[in-house]
């Protein structure tokens, strides 16, 4: 019986691994999906089962992540040719942003050159992505009065000189820039 119970269990993560559910960061969502896979084997489920339900959860957490981890290092250290996803982010920079941002959740240095080519992506990417000072966006950014605004508030949490001249071309945007840096202008005073 516990044979079989093994066996159900690597099935369930082979299965797992197959449609690529590397994303199990919770131990409750673990066992939940360990369940089919231990109530297969008895029934109905008892304390022992809930037991071994979560040894098996961990065990898959456990694979399911040094999956993921080699498959990361492994593309890591090949120059690999960028797959048809990357292909495609490539050729448009709200493309290559949200393919960082949502895909790959982390600094993806291949798109940076075509995210530098719109402002909004420069942006988002610094905001969301980087979640720092990207000085080599700023002068992409500094080209629109809105994310200049946005960046200097969200980023880098200071008024942004460099950029004051873009920001107070749009009035409403300047307006917003002076209240939240607790300023005014020259012209004003």
């Amino acid at each position: 019986m516990f044979k079989k119970f093994v066996d159900n269990m690597f099935d369930y993560v082979r299965f797992s691994i197959s449609v690529e559910v590397v994303w199990m960061k919770d131990l409750t969502i673990a066992v939940l999906l360990a369940l089919p896979a231990v109530t297969a084997s008895w029934s109905p489920p008892s304390f022992t089962t809930w037991v071994l339900a979560a040894v098996a959860a961990a065990f898959m957490i456990i694979c399911l992540f040094d999956v993921a981890d080699a498959a990361r290092e492994a593309r890591k250290k090949v120059k690999a040719e960028p797959t048809p996803e990357e292909r495609v982010a490539l050729k448009h920079s709200e493309l290559a942003y949200w393919y960082a941002h949502h895909v790959l959740r982390r600094r993806w240095p291949e798109g940076e050159p075509v995210i530098l080519e719109d402002s909004a992506s420069a942006y988002w990417y610094t905001r969301y992505v980087l979640k720092q000072r990207w000085p080599e966006a700023e002068p992409v950014i500094m080209k629109d009065p809105n994310y200049a605004y946005w960046y200097a508030y969200y980023v880098l949490k200071q008024r942004w000189p460099e950029a004051e001249q873009c920001i107070r071309t749009d009035s409403e945007v300047w307006e917003a820039y002076e209240k939240a840096f607790d300023f005014r202008s020259d012209e004003e005073k």
